[in-house]
């Protein structure tokens, strides 16, 4: 069903993932693993995801917002 460059269980993608920033597919979020981009742009991207906790088979785009380092004048 899934196919990725990475197995969700390695924490070698997830390592690899947090020092890039950059997201990857195989990664764990929660209970789910990332499966492919769905859609980038200003604010983030968004993912399609499954669940991977054995309780119940879902998919759902989970949306990961962009972080600015940029500070407003106050």
């Amino acid at each position: 069903m899934r196919s990725s460059a990475c197995s969700p269980a390695s924490k070698r993608c997830a390592t690899s993932a947090a020092q890039t920033g950059r997201r990857q597919a195989g990664e764990r979020v929660g209970a789910f693993v990332l499966v492919r981009p769905l859609g980038t742009g200003g604010m983030g991207e968004v993912w399609l995801a499954e669940r991977d906790d054995g309780k119940v088979e879902q998919r759902v785009a989970i949306k990961f917002l962009r972080v600015s380092r940029t500070r407003f004048a106050e």
